[in-house]
């Protein structure tokens, strides 16, 4: 067991040691790369062709919001086994139509390199409304609370809204959080 990533990381912990590589690198892909080369292991060429123009990391930024990925991927999971190569590769977007679309992408990547691939369970975008009715009165009602301004911030994550937003088109839906700390360990 172990983590390669690419992204910033929180505060991760573990019942026991683990390996763990980070590198400030464009993609998973470039990580994997450089463990086999370190490991003096030659990559299958299909491996190689795969991984090396693998959709991987951001694919647009949002036009409205500075500095707010819109729509990315990321393999989450690549495994060899007794009868080949397993991946898993995360797409989400805050637009649904370009979701799809750069789903279709990675799909189609994986098939032109004779895997069999296939769409499985995914988070429905959720796109950020400038209109919303309920955040303005929820920081009317913070401001009365707490006499000072709230923070707002628009992340690009996978959210339960979108799962609602998706069920209730009409629906105004906003997400509130504490700071969180270790939210994807046991501890």
């Amino acid at each position: 067991i172990g983590i390669v990533d690419h992204h910033k990381l929180g505060n991760i912990g573990t019942n026991q040691p683990i390996n763990f590589r980070n590198m400030t690198v464009g993609s998973t892909c470039t990580i994997i790369y450089e463990l086999f080369k370190e490991n003096k292991v030659k990559i299958p060429e299909n491996i190689a062709s795969l991984l090396s123009k693998m959709p991987d990391g951001i694919y647009t930024m949002s036009e409205d919001i500075e500095g707010l990925v819109k729509t990315s991927s990321n393999l989450g999971i690549l495994q060899t086994n007794a009868i080949g190569l397993s991946m898993l590769s995360s797409v989400r977007s805050s637009d649904e139509n370009e979701k799809e679309s750069y789903s279709d992408i990675v799909l189609n990547h994986m098939l032109s390199h004779n895997l069999k691939a296939k769409k499985g369970e995914e988070y429905p975008a959720w796109e950020y409304s400038p209109t919303s009715s309920l955040t303005d009165s929820l920081v009317n009602i913070y401001r009365d609370m707490y006499k000072s301004e709230p923070k707002i911030e628009i992340i690009h994550a996978g959210l339960e809204c979108g799962i609602f937003t998706s069920k209730i088109k009409e629906l105004d839906c906003v997400s509130l959080g504490p700071n969180m700390f270790d939210i994807h360990t046991t501890d």
